[in-house]
């Protein structure tokens, strides 16, 4: 979901800026632009916390490594 995801955003955002499109110049544009770029990165970032937090609670438990399960 992220990959494509982000090829959309990146295509949007470039399409907008060589059709020179009068939106991409707004306040609201830019917002946009962060917003998704954001989600980008909190997908990522949550999924790495996940795994981290979970590895930490196999350790404590006494498994070796994180289960899938």
């Amino acid at each position: 979901m992220t990959l494509p995801l982000s090829f959309f955003v990146k295509f949007a955002q470039h399409y907008a800026f060589a059709g020179h499109a009068p939106s991409s110049t707004t306040d609201a544009f830019e917002t946009l632009s962060f917003a998704a770029w954001g989600v980008l990165a909190g997908m990522a970032l949550g999924r790495s916390l996940n795994v981290l937090v979970r590895a930490a609670h196999a350790k404590e438990s006494g498994g070796a490594t994180a289960s899938w399960e």
